[in-house]
């Protein structure tokens, strides 16, 4: 079986694999603190997780689209 790479697809999830981690180096310096008591890096970085998971989703089935 042959894969061709998606490059609309493939692009979207490193755009926002990159914009997670410029999410991570501009927060880098809030504490995070605990869910219980949340710092003022809690929210921002918990985003930046959700978007880098969906960054790695898009690309790999950027990467083992099937024609």
């Amino acid at each position: 079986m042959l894969h061709r790479v998606d490059a609309k697809e493939l692009a979207f999830g490193l755009f926002l694999i990159a914009l997670a981690l410029v999410a991570f180096a501009s927060t880098s310096t809030l504490s995070v603190g605990t869910a219980a008591d949340m710092g003022p890096g809690f929210v921002p970085r918990a985003l930046a997780w959700i978007i880098l998971t969906f960054g790695a989703v898009f690309c790999i089935t950027g990467l083992l689209k099937v024609p």
